[in-house]
Parts: C-alpha cells; structure tokens; sequence
C-alpha cells in the first residue's frame, strides 16, 4: 500500500467523520427545536390562554422576539484564569479576570477604531452588546429588524477584516473561549458580508501563516493581560 493511496483513505476517513458530525448536529439541533415547540405547546401557550381568558393580552411580537434571540449566538466561557473556584459564576462577575479582560479588550478595540458606535446606538448599547456575546451578561435589551427578523448591531468592525477574524480565532485557540460556530458567530456579529472561511484561508497562505499585522492583535491582548496581574 502506496503512502499516496493511505492519505487519500484518510482524506476519505476525515470527510466521512466530518459528515457524520454535521448529520449529527443537525440531529440534535432538530430534536432541540422539536422539544422548545413541545414546551410551548405544553407549558406556554396554556398560560397565554389562561392569560386572555382573565382579561390579559399576549404581545404579538413575543413569539418572533424569542426566536430571534435565540439566533444570539454566545461564545462560551473557558476558564483562562483559573477563577470558577473562588468566583463560580465568574463570567458574570465584574471583578472576576474574565469579566474585565472582555471589558478591556472592547475599550481597547474601540481606542483602535477597529469597533465604531453604529447609529442611533450609544456605548452602553455596545457595552451589553459585547458583554452579551462573552456570556458576561444575561439581560439584553436588543434592537429587532422587524422586517429582516433579526436583532440590530450596535457597532461595526471598520478594522481589517482579517484582523477580526484573527482576534475571534485567537481567544478561541488561547482557550479564552469556545464555540462550535466560530465562523458564525464572527459573522453574526462582526463581519456579516465577508466570506470568512475564505479570508482566513488567504491568511494562512502569508509566510507567517497569519494575517498582515497579526502582531497589533497580539499585542492588545499582552498589554491588557498585564493590566490583570
């Protein structure tokens, strides 16, 4: 058996896996929704007629609102400071070393003018916003897009795009976070019209296998990750 035919029997086997993880994500994501419409119809919708029957009224949006909130996606806190034994809940706690690096990391791409306020927003509305995506709050009061049926960003990367997608994917590798939905939640969140696989992908062509000026991210994050000690 030729080295050429074992590496493409494993370029077969990877496909195969990959496949199969994506038919079952699917299928969990299937059973998932199945099970919130099987609460709804059992827990919710008995209170919301329970609700008109005393007088009450449902806001009519209730229903699209929760469904788009649902599509917030989050990355999910993983515990680069060794902190959940002395705050448990440290992604939401203000003095907690994960709450105030995100804190900072957001000032500190607003200093850059990699992040800009979008109008009719203000800082707080960033703030949440930001905070939000890092699991560091729980409440958001979000802008919906009726129309579009999705919430409204309240700032823009107007940094690199290859940058950003620098930045999501190096607090991810440096085990800040995860996520299973990287590529979407920069999208999401950050760079809605870029082809993102595609961009990193012209990244890793360079010679240093990173985006040009990989080092002002690197940098930002050192500085920030001094202020902590």
């Amino acid at each position: 058996m030729n080295d050429d035919y074992k590496e493409h029997r494993r370029t077969n086997e990877v496909e195969d896996i990959l496949e199969n993880s994506e038919a079952f994500s699917e299928k969990v994501n299937e059973l998932i929704e199945n099970k919130m419409e099987e609460q709804y119809f059992d827990k919710i919708l008995p209170l919301e007629k329970e609700i008109v029957r005393l007088g009450g009224s449902i806001p009519k949006k209730n229903k699209s609102e929760i469904d788009i909130r649902l599509k917030f996606l989050q990355y999910t806190p993983n515990d680069p400071f060794k902190e959940q034994d002395r705050y448990p809940y440290y992604w939401e706690t203000p003095e907690s070393d994960y709450y105030r690096f995100f804190k900072a990391l957001l000032s500190a791409c607003m200093e850059r003018s990699w992040i800009v306020i979008a109008h009719p927003c203000n800082l707080n509305d960033v703030t949440s916003y930001w905070l939000k995506m890092f699991r560091c709050v729980d409440d958001l009061d979000m802008v919906f897009n009726a129309s579009k049926e999705e919430f409204v960003r309240p700032f823009k990367w107007q940094g690199k795009v290859n940058l950003c997608i620098y930045l999501n994917d190096k607090l991810r590798e440096d085990k800040f976070v995860k996520s299973t939905k990287n590529n979407h939640i920069i999208s999401n969140h950050f760079l809605p019209e870029s082809d993102i696989a595609n961009s990193r992908n012209q990244s890793k062509n360079n010679k240093t296998g990173k985006p040009i000026d990989y080092e002002e991210v690197d940098k930002m994050i050192s500085e920030i990750l001094d202020t902590l000690d």
